[in-house]
């Protein structure tokens, strides 16, 4: 059982007081959706994993049936664990508490946005096997095309292992690390996953 668990639903984590939260807390849950979701299909956050999680069980994904629902289940609690950790490190990279990661967690469960969002229907997934076999499908299903490359320059000030956020064309918001040997000027290739179409 992932230690995250204790935000299922509504019971009581907040004491008794109302757990909607004030305009600038949502807004600030927000921003951190944001920025963990951007992480998340990054391929310098978790999107590397994801890739070469769905690459090494690529016959199991292939499509979804129920003799497989065993080895589905093995998988939910792997996924989950390796989540569960890098999670871990995306909160201390950031100085974020988990209190603040499970109101997140709440406030996009309250919206009911796993329906439409297979990033977090995976991430609430880690509480609810159904809900993320479901999701873990749909994200695959939306990562399957064609790989894009993008150009970026080194920013004045940054050096080789820092991080710089950038924007795909198709609107993405990557995070990577200006590569060994590049210096302020010069540019460097980033490899990302284009967004399906109509996405």
């Amino acid at each position: 059982m992932s230690k995250y668990d204790r935000w299922r639903g509504s019971g009581g984590a907040h004491g008794g007081y109302s757990e909607t939260p004030t305009v600038p807390q949502a807004a600030k849950l927000d921003g951190l959706m944001a920025d963990f979701k951007a992480w998340f299909s990054s391929m310098a956050g978790f999107g590397e994993y994801l890739r070469t999680f769905y690459s090494h069980y690529e016959e199991a994904f292939a499509a979804h049936v129920e003799e497989h629902s065993l080895l589905y289940t093995q998988l939910h609690q792997e996924f989950s664990r390796n989540l569960e950790q890098c999670i871990d490190q995306w909160l201390a990279a950031r100085g974020i508490s988990e209190d603040d990661f499970g109101d997140m967690m709440r406030l996009a469960r309250s919206r009911g946005d796993e329906q439409s969002d297979s990033i977090i229907g995976v991430l609430l997934g880690m509480l609810d096997y159904h809900l993320w076999i479901r999701s873990i499908f749909a994200l695959r299903q939306s990562s399957q095309t064609q790989t894009g490359l993008l150009m970026v320059s080194v920013p004045h000030g940054l050096v080789e292992g820092q991080q710089i956020q950038v924007t795909t064309p198709d609107g993405q918001t990557l995070l990577v690390s200006v590569p060994p040997g590049a210096v302020p000027g010069e540019s460097f290739s980033v490899t990302y996953t284009r967004l399906a179409s109509g996405a």
